[in-house]
């Protein structure tokens, strides 16, 4: 059995939003922290009369314990609070800062074979205990599939299936995808040997139209009408004049002079919508795909019926139960729910300007107080009424991400096997929570054209959505070159 290294004797709360911890982190647990920082000082040490590794930790400690000690008591300090907050989290449903840099830590300094007292303020939510949650009344939204449904999305498939066809004689038309190179010149900047593939050949003014248009869109807008062997046997120069009116300023009333190079040039040709289609995707004819999506969608409006039944049933919750979030424990929620939103699009927090990331923590601060507010409450109830995760419900949510994800039961169970993530058990118990306060409920069957937007969320989304793409759009921009260009030598 393990020595003991803290001892906590001191649980309170200092208000609504505050917890304070007093305890000790044990001498042992001191000592060995203190040998490991003091050898690795001793080996580096140079003191005259003693060999490396030689010299007393005594005198290492006159000479370096108020430049490494402090660190080691915070290290410790913190150490011990959260073995113990996550200890009584998974038993009594403490949502606390997990945010170190913000905790207020009281710590005396370490004195030889004695163990060193601390306390630790920071914020949290405990004690939650839910009121009305019984007998809510609830509505569900119905939104049948429609017609024109289906056909957009066999539309879809018609466009993912096109296929491009090389044209080796005639002339390019606008439509056409184009490979190519080209350097030279544009107004006054010079520009290095640059390579793209797959452009497409687009009409001169609706690239002129486009606030994103790259000098390689005008480049393949001027290809148009160009015999192919004639610029795909060899390189040759061109000469055009930006628009002065074109919507992407930095390009605007430029003269372009390149030398430029066609790789390649396609034609694009689209599949009939037939039953030889329908076998393509794997269905005996038409109307059999027809049917398999409009079974899809079916499905995922039902599913998006049981989110709108679920948002609404949490807000309630939340109505019925006041409950007030610190600012460091909102803005550390907050920046793990963006950090997570941004991974999806690949960027990061941290490499945003500090005023675009301000921005973005604040267009998520009601989301993520959502959200931590769903998990609280949720829990509360699971312990106030009993309920428990059985290997039953845990298969149950299983299935039901393998259904959203539209992979198979036995590959999601199988990933949840190796990594046994304990975040896939609580969401499991937060759905149970969930059907088993809607089973509780009075529920509405509404039949609308549409499904309502949630304005509080929606509006929020969709501007961070905006937000982070224009970012990322940006950023592609910027790197288009260093991703796509090659010098060949």
């Amino acid at each position: 059995m393990a020595d003991k290294r803290f001892d906590i004797d001191v649980f309170e709360k200092v208000d609504d939003t505050k917890i304070r911890i007093k305890g000790k982190v044990l001498w042992n647990e001191l000592d060995g922290r203190l040998k490991e920082i003091y050898n690795e000082l001793s080996r580096s040490v140079r003191m005259k009369g003693f060999r490396p590794g030689r010299v007393p930790r005594s005198l290492l400690r006159k000479m370096f314990g108020k430049q490494v000690e402090p660190s080691i008591i915070e290290e410790a300090v913190k150490e011990a609070v959260v073995e113990y907050l996550t200890d009584l989290s998974k038993n009594q449903g403490v949502y606390y800062d997990k945010n170190p840099n913000n905790w207020q830590i009281d710590a005396k300094d370490i004195s030889n074979g004695e163990d060193l007292e601390f306390s630790v303020e920071l914020e949290a939510l405990t004690e939650v205990e839910v009121k009305d949650y019984k007998n809510l009344n609830l509505t569900r939204y119905v939104v049948e599939v429609k017609d024109e449904e289906v056909e957009a999305e066999l539309q879809k498939m018609v466009k993912e299936a096109v296929k491009e066809i090389p044209v080796e004689e005639g002339t390019v038309e606008q439509g056409m995808v184009v490979s190519l190179k080209y350097m030279g010149k544009i107004g006054d900047d010079p520009i290095e040997i640059e390579n793209f593939t797959d452009r497409k050949v687009e009409a001169l003014e609706d690239v002129a139209g486009r606030h994103d248009a790259m000098l390689l869109d005008f480049v393949a807008a001027h290809l148009a009408g160009r015999d192919v062997k004639e610029i795909t046997e060899d390189e040759f120069d061109m000469e055009f004049d930006v628009p002065a009116d074109a919507a992407a300023k930095e390009l605007a009333g430029k003269k372009a002079r390149l030398l430029v190079e066609v790789s390649s040039v396609r034609r694009t040709e689209e599949p009939a919508l037939d039953d030889e289609f329908a076998k393509d995707q794997g269905k005996e004819n038409l109307d059999e795909l027809r049917s398999e999506i409009r079974t899809r969608l079916e499905k995922e409006k039902e599913r998006k019926s049981e989110e709108l039944l679920e948002r609404d049933l949490v807000n309630i919750l939340i109505e019925n139960n006041p409950i007030t979030v610190g600012d460091n424990l909102l803005r550390t929620q907050t920046e793990s729910l963006v950090e997570g939103f941004m991974a999806m699009i690949g960027l990061r927090l941290d490499y945003l300007p500090q005023e675009q990331k301000e921005d973005f923590l604040a267009r998520y601060r009601d989301m993520a107080e959502r959200s931590l507010l769903s998990v609280v409450l949720l829990e509360a109830i699971a312990r106030q009424e009993g309920v428990e995760l059985t290997d039953e419900d845990l298969d149950d949510y299983l299935r039901h991400v393998a259904e959203t994800r539209n992979e198979s039961f036995e590959r999601v169970k199988a990933e949840y096997e190796k990594e046994k993530d304990p975040t896939t058990r609580e969401l499991a118990l937060h759905r149970k929570v969930m059907k088993w306060l809607i089973e509780q409920s009075s529920v509405e069957e509404k039949v609308v054209d549409e499904f309502p937007k949630d304005e509080s969320e929606s509006s929020d989304q969709d501007g961070a959505d905006d937000s982070a793409r224009s970012e990322a759009s940006s950023e592609e921009a910027d790197s288009d070159t260093r991703e796509e260009t090659k010098e060949e030598n």
